[in-house]
């Protein structure tokens, strides 16, 4: 280990190895000097400009180190634009320079961006005959949203009408199966939903390029193997042979072919970000085979596998309530557990939705988190004081229920609202702050709830040990499943949207309980537990 830092953004980590220098960023390798993977770094260099009949200016989005520019700069360019977001990735290329990485840095063509790619487009006036996107797979929410729908659409904004877009995704020439053609199927759909021509170009990385024009992208290898040879292009890899093997119709044909497989895949959006479950599903085939059938079953979900069991559970608890009077305290536990559940997943939601919106979330992360605890202790010590004074303990449980339920819907309106103006250099900071307020209440909602409904449970009886411990299990259960069923299933595959509808019919169930058994829990004052 050569060099090992934290900035705002992430963990740049740089290691040496017979001389070569490889540079991390939160653990994914981005760059590789002074031999970067050359089939790699040539492949999406001279490919996407070679489609172009005059590519002049280039925008690079993330991994520009290590090669890429150094190939984009072969061909007769007027600028290249190089967005990243990480000025620490910048500043360990420059600690651990190569001749490489000086040239390319060091460029009169070259304008370095120290901002995110997606903010930098948005803002950005320019217009581009290439945009190349050189990131890793959406292993991440902060690389999925430069493979979703919604950002094709920015690109698209950015490109002359007859410009290129590039991206990679993992890719086989050998055999597609189901996980790999659910990911390259999801981005190529998204792609396809946004620019009217996108063609394929399969290899153990494929190449997707994307452009408004027809006709740009509708040249024959002859013509490529022309301009390569009129731009007098020094490289290793990409020749005469190799753009005929690359652009060879029969494989291309056989990739799409076998991405028909994927039937019910889901486009990639920012706050539906399939394209990141897709990924998880591969890394799990490639690893082991043994969690195929929960993943495939968990990726074809949708909101009534989990709305019909709730309404088997509401209809059972409401059929049997005048029954066992006990289930008057245990609508309490119901209420507690659902409410864990809920905070949990609104403190995941919010910072996921950060990461996707804005692209880094590593200090964020302390912040959302630091907010919630300030939220859950506020909550708490307001409801301690006040309880004295409550004259209907269920009453006012029931108004926190409605406040949650409320604010579960509020959420996602919040945030769609503010995505689709994001670009907006106040709304861009303003969102910031709200993100940072929207964690704080739901920290005083989950915080109030938790005294009062103990208040509620252990009136009448001497087993304080009991009832705390009890409820408050409930509350640690209900944040388990909802920290890992949220970060893992329900945002990557139903959305932050529906993940919130998600989250407000839970609490309709607990909120439904917690009425009609009000009775019930009223016979049980007084009894010993």
């Amino acid at each position: 280990m050569q060099y090992y830092q934290n900035s705002n953004y992430g963990n740049i980590a740089v290691t040496k190895r017979g001389g070569e220098f490889t540079f991390y960023n939160d653990g994914i390798p981005i760059a590789t000097a002074p031999h970067p993977d050359e089939a790699f770094v040539e492949e999406l260099a001279h490919l996407p400009m070679l489609f172009h009949y005059s590519p002049r200016r280039v925008l690079i989005v993330g991994g520009g180190v290590g090669g890429l520019i150094n190939e984009v700069v072969k061909h007769p360019v007027e600028k290249v634009d190089y967005a990243e977001l990480d000025p620490l990735i910048i500043k360990a290329a420059h600690s651990f320079s190569t001749p490489l990485t000086r040239s390319e840095l060091s460029n009169p063509k070259v304008a370095v961006h120290y901002i995110d790619g997606r903010l930098f487009m948005s803002r950005s006036q320019e217009h581009y005959d290439v945009i190349i996107v050189n990131l890793p797979s959406p292993s991440t929410l902060r690389l999925n949203r430069f493979y979703t729908r919604e950002f094709f659409e920015l690109a698209d904004t950015r490109l002359n009408r007859d410009g290129i877009l590039a991206i990679t995704c993992p890719g086989s020439l050998s055999y597609v199966g189901e996980e790999l053609a659910n990911l390259n199927a999801c981005i190529y759909h998204a792609l396809h939903g946004v620019f009217p021509y996108v063609r394929a170009i399969p290899g153990e990385s494929n190449l997707f390029l994307a452009s408004p024009s027809s006709e740009i992208l509708a040249a024959e290898p002859d013509l490529l193997t022309q301009r390569l040879q009129e731009r007098a292009l020094e490289t290793k890899l990409i020749s005469d042979f190799h753009i005929q093997y690359k652009l060879d119709k029969a494989t291309a044909n056989w990739f799409l072919d076998s991405l028909d497989q994927a039937t019910e895949v889901r486009i990639n959006r920012d706050l539906a970000p399939s394209g990141l479950f897709y990924e998880i599903s591969l890394w799990s085939a490639l690893v082991s085979n043994q969690f195929k059938g929960v993943l495939t079953f968990m990726g074809k979900a949708n909101l009534w596998v989990f709305l019909v069991p709730l309404t088997i559970f509401l209809a059972a608890f409401l059929a049997i309530r005048r029954r066992i009077p006990r289930l008057g305290t245990a609508s309490v536990a119901v209420t507690i557990a659902t409410t864990g559940f809920a905070g949990m997943a609104f403190d995941m939601v919010l910072i996921l939705a950060f990461q996707s919106l804005y692209g880094h979330v590593y200090q964020m992360i302390a912040l959302l988190t630091a907010f919630f605890m300030v939220g859950l202790a506020t909550g708490s010590i307001v409801m301690t004081r006040i309880m004295s004074r409550i004259t209907n303990n269920k009453l006012l449980l029931v108004k926190i229920e409605i406040l949650v339920l409320a604010y579960s819907i509020l959420v996602p309106v919040i945030l769609i609202v503010f995505h689709s103006h994001l670009g907006q250099p106040m709304i861009f900071a303003l969102v910031q702050g709200v993100i940072l307020v929207l964690s704080l209440v739901s920290g005083v909602l989950v915080g109030s709830e938790f005294p009062l409904a103990n208040k509620i449970y252990l009136k009448g009886t001497r087993s304080v040990g009991e009832v705390a411990g009890a409820l408050y299990a409930c509350d640690l259960v209900g944040a388990w499943v909802g920290a890992l069923a949220v970060s893992i299933w329900l945002i990557p595959v139903l959305g932050i949207v529906n993940t919130c509808i998600l989250i407000a019919c839970l609490k309709v169930v607990s909120l439904v309980c917690l009425l009609y058994t009000s009775d019930a829990a009223d016979e049980l004052d007084g009894v010993d537990l």
